[in-house]
């Protein structure tokens, strides 16, 4: 789940991306387990992707998460395609029209 999310799930209008990133820099503890939580995320996901043969959607979880160390190339360039009648338009990235289009094939097939 998005931070953003997981935070609002809180139901309390004080903790918020800001408050998260006050928190973050002013409490160094709270700094530490939050990126040894994270790290131990990673490691778990990429010990589970060196045993498995097909966890693709681990794979772009991970690539989202982590975009700095795991993002494709091709997430920064987008389609556009036309989805109604009136011509509105909305950019979808290269990798999920990729995907939409690997799903289809398959049940085609």
């Amino acid at each position: 789940m998005p931070l953003r999310l997981a935070l609002e799930a809180e139901g309390k209008p004080k903790i918020n991306l800001d408050t998260w990133e006050k928190s973050l820099k002013s409490h160094g503890n709270f700094r530490v387990i939050y990126h040894a939580a994270k790290g131990k995320f990673l490691d778990a996901s990429m010990q589970r992707l060196a045993e498995a043969e097909d966890l693709k959607h681990l794979r772009w979880l991970i690539e989202r998460r982590f975009p700095d160390l795991f993002a494709r190339p091709d997430l920064e360039s987008a389609a556009v395609v036309n989805i109604s009648q009136v011509n509105n338009t909305v950019a979808i990235p290269a990798d999920v029209l990729s995907r939409a289009r690997e799903i289809a094939d398959k049940q085609n097939h």
